[in-house]
């Protein structure tokens, strides 16, 4: 019946114009589930273009619609370019006379595999093949949502097409930036007010009305640490020697759920969070040198004392260097060049409250805890399952232990 209602209103809009038929599509679909939004787009993009000419591959225009393949490309049979051109071809068949495609594998990836992909016409996409065991790590369907709410805000790189295990996005003509960029004192400043103009992406689309959100903060974070942990006490029989539950000693549901129980009394305003603004998902655009944030995979609903704890985390990973899984406390940010950082952000927020930058560094400090926890975790499961190479056991000890030592900072008792 709703789709019958649809397709009325589709006809009549087709008689209204092209630029009413967009914003309806983005208005009715907005809290619909990714797949009926999925679905609903492909036909009407076969629908519109059954009589047209095969519209150019990227176009602003029509970026709206998101098409979607079945076929699945596994990096581990090899010959990766004949995969990936079935895929191309399957999405967009008005492109089904090329015979070649050229990859280059990105490193410093730790989800998924990451590759650009040049046309024969030089056209680039960026290609995302899902990492082994994803679906523990992370909600695809939520993360391809907000890059479908992304994409007309024109933040981020937009969202060109799905496949079964991964996702073609926008080339972006840009520089990544580097380790050291993140201790330029004038970009720092650049991206704390690109976090507060992600954060402020919450007054356009907030938590529905029937979210545990709207009323009581149940954020993204405690949802995302409580499924890792869950599964890493299922055990394994596959013949490997790695333990999660040896992994997990001293980190019990008890001292979790106390941790939560603290974090509740820290008043910090719900946003819409980045939770993964690493150096490697930041990109300086070569025509404007503007800033802009990619990789949304754990992106929702979070405390803005989360996500910026999580940037000056980073601060202390070089993924490019030589010890890539290990925090050197040497690189944290100093005191000063905090303050610089949460003066530019509340400078630009879009909450216009009484917040100090005392208050924001606090908040901060104590969600940098819970940031402990939840990295942590999810090495332990990417330790289990990933084929991605990256020491991902060492990566979580340290991140368990600076949880456990901060969790005693903040309470000695919650260490009991």
């Amino acid at each position: 019946m709703k789709m019958d209602l649809l397709h009325m209103v589709y006809q009549l809009l087709m008689m209204i114009g092209y630029e009413l038929q967009l914003r309806f599509l983005d208005t009715m679909l907005t809290n619909t589930t990714l797949n009926n939004h999925q679905s609903v787009l492909n036909g009407m993009v076969s629908q519109w273009t059954s009589h047209l000419p095969p519209p150019p591959f990227i176009n602003s225009d029509t970026n709206t619609f998101i098409p979607t393949a079945s076929q699945v490309i596994d990096i581990s049979k090899g010959n990766i370019e004949k995969q990936v051109l079935k895929v191309i071809q399957e999405l967009y068949p008005h492109l089904g006379n090329i015979s070649t495609v050229k990859l280059e594998r990105i490193s410093g990836a730790l989800t998924n595999a990451v590759f650009f992909v040049t046309l024969p016409s030089h056209q680039r996409l960026v290609l995302r093949v899902y990492g082994s065991g994803c679906d523990q790590l992370l909600d695809r369907n939520k993360e391809l949502l907000w890059l479908a709410r992304l994409t007309p805000l024109k933040m981020g790189a937009r969202l060109l097409g799905t496949f079964a295990n991964g996702r073609f996005e926008e080339y972006l003509y840009s520089t990544t930036l580097t380790h050291a960029c993140l201790r330029d004192p004038d970009t720092s400043v650049i991206i704390a007010i690109l976090l507060a103009r992600l954060h402020a992406i919450v007054q356009l689309h907030p938590p529905s009305s029937s979210s545990p959100l709207s009323s009581n903060p149940d954020l993204e974070i405690w949802s995302q640490i409580h499924k890792w942990y869950d599964a890493l006490l299922v055990e394994k029989n596959d013949g490997s020697s790695f333990s999660p539950r040896k992994a997990l000693a001293g980190i019990t549901l008890k001292k979790i759920k106390a941790c939560q129980q603290w974090m509740d009394q820290v008043q910090s305003p719900i946003v819409f969070a980045h939770n993964d603004l690493q150096y490697g998902n930041i990109l300086r655009l070569t025509s404007t040198n503007e800033l802009v944030a990619v990789d949304f995979e754990y992106a929702g609903y979070n405390s803005r004392g989360y996500d910026l704890a999580n940037h000056f985390m980073e601060w202390q990973y070089n993924y490019h260097g030589d010890r890539p899984a290990l925090a050197s406390s040497q690189d944290a940010p100093t005191r000063q060049q905090q303050i610089r950082f949460v003066k530019a952000y509340l400078a630009h927020h879009h909450l216009k409250s009484s917040t100090t930058v005392d208050q924001l560094l606090y908040e901060i400090d104590c969600w940098t805890t819970v940031c402990h926890l939840g990295w942590g975790l999810w090495g332990l499961v990417q330790a289990q399952q990933s084929d991605i190479d990256f020491d991902y056991l060492s990566y979580s000890c340290q991140r368990l232990n600076m949880f456990c030592e901060a969790l005693g900072r903040m309470d000695p008792s919650l260490l009991d």
